[in-house]
């Protein structure tokens, strides 16, 4: 076997090894208990609003690449709950912005204490070595998953 083949199929394995414990991750976040009640979307998009407020449904959906229809359900979904409210624009009464309540806000909170407390658990049990790995590794998986193309999905 050649040195470029070993390389691509160490390659592969790490991708997969990647996907998977990115998958894992996600999928323990998700189930846990305490968050039940929300859409595994729900606190990213509530953190957003919160951090943009009077942002609209459009930049939203650009925002987080996803698509129109898509991002409006959501947000009614927030909105039916009292997370989110929608504020019509006082120069452009059609330009709907989207704000958060205290309700969200709490929300937000909540489920921020629940996925850090999960994923602070899970470190403890670790060892410094891999600790230190972690801390090495982080920046790099926060930018894998950001888009370097920019590429949002049309509306």
């Amino acid at each position: 076997m050649s040195e470029g083949s070993d390389r691509s199929d160490a390659s592969g394995l790490l991708v997969e090894m990647i996907e998977q414990g990115v998958f894992r991750i996600y999928r323990s976040l998700r189930q846990q208990p305490a968050l039940k009640d929300m859409a595994p979307q729900d606190p990213v998009l509530l953190k957003q609003v919160a951090r943009r407020p009077g942002i609209g449904l459009s930049d939203l959906a650009r925002l987080e690449r996803l698509r129109a229809p898509t991002i409006t359900s959501h947000i009614n979904r927030l909105t039916a709950a009292g997370l989110v409210r929608r504020v019509h624009d006082s120069h452009d009464r059609r330009r709907v912005g989207l704000h958060i309540t205290a309700k969200g806000q709490r929300a937000i909170r909540h489920a921020t204490e629940v996925r850090h407390a999960f994923i602070a658990e899970r470190v403890a049990a670790l060892s410094e070595a891999e600790v230190e790995a972690l801390r090495i590794a982080a920046p790099i998986l926060m930018r894998l998953g950001d888009d370097p193309a920019g590429d949002i999905p049309e509306s």
